[in-house]
């Protein structure tokens, strides 16, 4: 079964970029792409997608909120979104310096019903108050998870089992 994804930014380079990227992924296609809020929401109600890789900066974009339980992989220029972007309900965040290779692994791990956080963006994050609630342990593991270190090799790093960071990841 194909994985469809819609590309949402308003920049053609990075629109076109992205395109290429995100087409060479196994079982992955783009099915659309927009340059604004009104595109990406005729691109939805059409497409059905499985992902919407999108740019919060998108013009006439009210709030990401209004895409209604779709996974989101937020791709800024900015990491003042990360905060909101999560909130929002998003499933990744990465800064439009990402290599190719972290794009794809973001994108996998989100279709995979994981969530993805650009190692970059984790630092904002951990600052959040909310984020106080969680054990040392919980906030080690997600450092470790943000850096895009595969929940086997974190495990084998702290450890612990696959089960506990599951438990981590959860929390």
């Amino acid at each position: 079964m194909e994985n469809k994804i819609i590309i949402a930014e308003n920049h053609t380079l990075t629109r076109e970029g992205l395109i290429s990227v995100l087409s060479s992924i196994e079982n992955c296609i783009v099915v659309g792409s927009a340059k604004n809020a009104e595109e990406l929401n005729d691109l939805i109600k059409s497409k059905n997608p499985s992902l919407i890789v999108l740019n919060p900066a998108l013009p006439n974009l009210s709030s990401i909120e209004a895409i209604n339980n779709l996974p989101i992989l937020i791709v800024s220029n900015k990491n003042l979104f990360v905060k909101e972007a999560f909130k929002a309900g998003a499933k990744g965040y990465l800064h439009k310096n990402t290599e190719k290779e972290e794009i794809v692994f973001a994108v996998k791990s989100i279709l995979k019903g994981l969530v993805y956080i650009s190692p970059d963006a984790t630092d904002l994050l951990m600052q959040d108050n909310e984020l106080s609630a969680l054990s040392k342990r919980e906030l080690e593991v997600l450092k470790l998870l943000a850096q895009g270190i595969p929940n086997r090799e974190v495990a084998k790093l702290l450890h612990i089992s696959n089960r506990t960071i599951d438990s981590h990841r959860s929390n």
